[in-house]
């Protein structure tokens, strides 16, 4: 799965601090449930180390290049 370069994980008792580790350098797209600080906090870092991905907390907002946008 390195080209892996979308995956959605919404719906499922993962959510956004569970992301820290990720690491699929090719991923352009992420959906995943965001429900508290730790999850923003998670997908924040995680935007910033995979730059080109756009990480989508459902309901909440977008997280692309080191940034949020509810």
């Amino acid at each position: 799965m390195t080209h892996l370069i979308s995956l959605q994980v919404h719906e499922t008792n993962i959510s956004g601090k569970d992301m820290a580790n990720l690491n699929l350098a090719h991923l352009e797209e992420l959906f995943v449930d965001s429900n508290d600080v730790e999850d923003y906090n998670t997908l924040l870092a995680l935007s910033n180390r995979l730059p080109s991905c756009k990480i989508v907390a459902k309901g909440k907002g977008t997280f692309f290049e080191g940034v949020f946008e509810s």
